[in-house]
């Protein structure tokens, strides 16, 4: 892999902000070895909160998706689509994003 804007290229954004993260954290525990690592588990604990967060809300929208494929089984008309007929219906579209949302 060839490196771009001092990342590899082709890696995950988030796995590269958290080794920038972490080599700055690195660099300041080095010049200062005294210093406590506190910062760094306090780091690794705010990225897994932020990891859970995502996951979650990825859940969320896996569930409404799989809930609005329900709503049209096979490939028919656009007129008979219950994914189009939802989406075009502001309540029906609320009551599928609580559904999904309730999982």
């Amino acid at each position: 892999m060839r490196e771009s804007s001092g990342l590899v290229e082709g890696q995950n954004p988030e796995v590269a902000r958290l080794l920038e993260i972490s080599a700055a954290l690195l660099l300041t525990l080095q010049r200062k070895p005294e210093k406590a690592c506190g910062g760094a588990n306090r780091l690794i604990d705010q990225r897994i909160c932020e990891v859970e967060s995502q996951i979650a809300s990825l859940g969320s929208l896996k569930r409404l998706l799989e809930n609005l494929r329900d709503e049209c089984g096979d490939s028919r008309p656009s007129k008979d689509c219950g994914i189009l007929k939802i989406l075009a219906d502001p309540v029906n579209n609320a009551s599928l994003r609580s559904a999904a949302a309730s999982d």
